[in-house]
């Protein structure tokens, strides 16, 4: 059917249709003569192109994927291809080029991949391939990948393949261009080394395929029957050592697996159903043989509960409970528990979705009260996480989170309840942090900008007077702090510098407001000499302090008159008033038993603040001390005005804190503090020579750490352990500061850790073992910061895993290797490629 012409030049154009009237083919002729063809697809898109010219008998023709985008072109000359022919991806990028002559490929023929580089390279002649088919690896300049002969289309008997460095990979052999006999494979190291062997039957695996060591021992051994493992499967260590035994049927993996160290000490067994893990899988610790845990498999994933045990220390049998944890199609799901060393009481309550923390997190104390309450969504912190007292019931703080990032406010809480802190915490906040004392009194405020304390803050007394005001810049005290009387008047300024008092604080009277000493501050201390004045600003005394203690002093005139707000009483009292009010400050009062007064000092709002009975103008007697509030602070026994007997400090709520011997006003023997319920916290040595050991208790009265004392300060080796008794830790100590070695401990006595120190901070390269001893970790470390190359290990303890750099704390870069075949989960010999 001939139609008008479509285009400038065209003189005609005939078309063919398929039945259903869409076109086939198109035919553009121009002064009666074809200029191209085009075929089409049903869909109307390009099929292919012929192109006619440019001259007789000449043609180049086109052809398009179903995309539209070109697949290939080539020219024909009298009919048939001559020329290059060129293909291309479906995103129409070059995949090849092939010479052709009278149709037939001649000549090399380069395959390209997308990038534009060369894939491989292959000779050919008359429309077979003559000479090397070459493979080449990504990357520029090429460099061999494999190498195969070939001869009138036939490949040779072998073939070779290279690692990128140019190293040997594999040499293998071939039959009707498939693989057919026996396949080394090499390493890529200097000097290279044997890695496997693989028969092959016309393409397929047929017969052992076995990996090495680098020392030429057999690391894997399988055995295949026509591209199908069937057989046993084993795995060795490097000594020797089977480390791994499992049947294969039809290519899979049936029954049951075991797995060994390489000291032949069992550590698994694994249930194999056609290729799957279905049934119990038990592990079991190293060295003694104990089961460890329990897992249950459902065709290949995690189902029921997974039970781990503690250490039982005897072969086979099963210690206390450690963890239950719910399984769901191959992931944690639903209430996961944790238990305390006793197997029964529990430690923790994890919720967990599909593997992931998605709920609440309750953390519980050994003796089951709630200790805090962490939430979490996805995997993620969000929500408020609380902590408790040691009762459980009294919440002492809450932080928010979201996303887990921190958010929102922190708040925290005195014992009875009462708010005690708030700020912002996020990152960055902008808000004012506060705190108040426990009768509810605000106690101090101060701007948060930016996330650090910036600006000026106030300080308050419990009745609610201002007692001080502070600047702070960026976290940091500044500038000068001034303090207040309970009546307004200024009471001190104190120069300070990043956070301490630093030069000469001016202190002014009560009365009046006269400069009444001109004190030396070093460091927060009072170091130096302290002048102080009469009213009319002459100086009447100096007062000489070394680092906090006073020294000594010089009087340049007679002392002021006695105090005048003193009244003595009918009944014998005699009561010292606060300067200008009338409130007592100190009163004494006679009683019963002769010779004795009884001595008592009050708070300025009138809260009694001692209590202690008089001889001969001395304290003899029990003495009892009071905060401001009302609660008891101290008893302390005195013998002629000087301390002798026991000194008991107490909490706010009124439990026994802290018990100090004495003896001729001097400490002696061993200090001793307490927790809130009344259990022993820790043992010291106080006195003179403060000589002796420090003992540490938890809270369920086990020791908790052990260190000798020598002037006050740790001296020796210290020995920490757990709640049961274990040893957990080791840490030399040189006059206070950790000096030598810390040595950690895992719970079946092996050595977790070992890190030198210096200076108290930790300094050298650190070494990590897992429980069976094998290498975990190796981590610099400088100044108590990482430094230097850390390297992670496999479970075998040899291989490298992962390496990362620190500069000064500040990891640099990391580093990933090829993991070594786990131990849990050996995987057969990969098949060549």
């Amino acid at each position: 059917m001939v139609r008008p012409a479509q285009g400038p030049g065209v003189d005609a154009r005939v078309v063919e249709r398929f039945r259903d009237g869409k076109p086939r083919r198109v035919e553009h002729r121009k002064k009666g003569k074809i200029v191209d063809v085009t075929h089409l697809f049903r869909d109307g898109k390009l099929q292919h192109v012929m192109a006619f010219g440019p001259g007789p008998n000449q043609a180049r023709v086109t052809v398009y994927h179903p995309s539209g985008v070109p697949s290939k072109t080539f020219p024909l000359v009298r009919g048939v291809a001559n020329g290059v022919m060129v293909t291309f991806d479906a995103e129409g990028k070059k995949a090849s080029k092939m010479p052709h002559v009278d149709g037939k490929p001649h000549g090399l023929e380069r395959q390209l991949r997308a990038s534009g580089e060369i894939k491989a390279t292959s000779m050919w002649a008359n429309g077979l391939r003559q000479g090397p088919f070459t493979t080449y690896y990504s990357g520029t300049p090429a460099k061999r990948e494999s190498e195969i002969l070939y001869s009138k289309g036939v490949p040779a008997s072998s073939g070779r393949a290279w690692w990128p460095s140019g190293r040997i990979k594999a040499r293998f052999e071939l039959s009707s261009g498939l693989k057919h006999g026996e396949e080394e494979r090499f390493s890529d190291t200097a000097p290279a080394y044997r890695s496997a062997t693989y028969r092959y039957a016309y393409g397929q695996l047929h017969g052992l395929a076995d990996t090495y060591w680098p020392d030429g021992t057999k690391a894997t051994e399988v055995t295949y029957r026509y591209g199908q493992a069937t057989g046993l499967e084993r795995h060795w260590h490097k000594n020797g050592q089977v480390a791994f035994e499992v049947q294969r049927r039809s290519d899979l993996r049936h029954g049951t697996a075991q797995l060994w160290q390489a000291d032949g000490q069992l550590v698994a067994t694994l249930p194999y159903v056609d290729g799957r893990l279905h049934g119990t899988e038990t592990r079991f610790y190293a060295g003694s043989g104990a089961m460890r845990a329990t897992f249950n498999w459902k065709q290949g994933a995690m189902t029921g509960f997974a039970y781990v045990f503690r250490d039982a220390k005897a072969n086979r049998k099963k210690g206390v409970l450690l963890a239950k944890i719910p399984m769901k199609k191959g992931a944690i799901h639903g209430i996961e528990q944790r238990f305390h060393p006793d197997g029964k009481t529990i430690w923790m309550k994890v919720s967990r979705n599909q593997g992931l923390v998605d709920g609440t997190v309750h953390v519980f104390r050994l003796d089951g009260s709630l200790e805090r309450i962490n939430r979490y969504r996805t995997g993620q912190q969000h929500g408020a996480t609380e902590l408790f007292d040691h009762s459980g019931k009294v919440r002492l703080a809450a932080y928010e989170f979201s996303e887990g990032k921190p958010s929102g406010l922190a708040k925290q809480w005195w014992p009875k309840g009462q708010l005690r802190r708030q700020w912002p915490w996020a990152k960055g906040a902008t808000g004012q942090e506060r705190r108040w004392h426990p009768n509810g009194q605000l106690h101090w405020q101060v701007p948060i900008v930016g996330g650090t304390r910036n600006g000026n803050q106030e300080v308050f007394a419990k009745a609610g007077w201002r007692w001080a005001d502070r600047t702070w810049q960026d976290d940091v005290m500044s500038g000068t702090e001034r303090r207040f009387y309970r009546s307004g008047q200024l009471m001190g300024e104190y120069p300070v510098v990043d956070g301490v008092w630093q030069g000469r604080a001016k202190v002014y009277a009560k009365r009046g407001g006269w400069l009444w000493s001109n004190r030396p501050y070093d460091k927060g201390q009072l170091h130096g000499r302290e002048t102080r004045f009469t009213k009319n600003g002459k100086k009447w005394a100096y007062y000489y302090w070394k680092r906090g203690k006073l020294v000594g002093k010089k009087f340049l005139r007679r002392r002021r008159p006695r105090d005048p707000n003193v009244k003595r009483y009918r009944d014998g009292r005699i009561v010292y008033y606060y300067e200008g009010t009338t409130t007592p400050r100190r009163e004494l009062r006679p009683t019963s038993v002769k010779g004795v007064t009884l001595e008592r000092l009050f708070w300025p709002n009138g809260a009694l603040r001692l209590e202690a009975p008089l001889r001969e103008g001395k304290r003899n007697g029990e003495a009892s001390f009071w905060h401001d509030d009302g609660a008891l602070h101290a008893r302390v026994d005195f013998v002629s005005g000087v301390r002798n007997g026991s000194e008991v400090r107490y909490f706010a709520t009124g439990e026994k804190k802290l018990e100090i011997p004495f003896r001729q006003d001097q400490p002696v023997g061993y200090a001793r503090t307490f927790y809130r319920n009344g259990t022993i916290q820790s043992r010291y040595p106080v006195g003179a020579s403060k000589k002796g050991v420090e003992v540490q208790y938890h809270r369920n009265g086990a020791v908790r750490m052990t260190v000798p004392m020598k002037k006050g300060k740790r001296h020796g080796f210290g020995r920490f352990q757990d709640p049961y008794g274990r040893g957990v830790a080791r840490l030399s100590y040189l006059d206070g500061e950790r000096e030598g070695v810390e040595v950690q401990y895992h719970h079946n006595g092996r050595v977790r850790m070992v890190v030198p120190l210096r200076s108290g901070q930790r300094s050298g390269r650190a070494l990590i073992r897992t429980q069976t001893g094998k290498r975990w970790a190796d981590i610099p470390y400088r100044s108590g910061l990482k430094h230097g190359v850390e390297r992670r290990f496999g479970p075998s303890g040899t291989h490298i895993t992962e390496e990362r750099d620190y500069r000064d704390g500040v990891a640099l870069e990391k580093r990933s290797f090829v993991s070594e075949v786990r131990g849990a989960e050996p995987l057969p010999p990969p098949p060549p490629r």
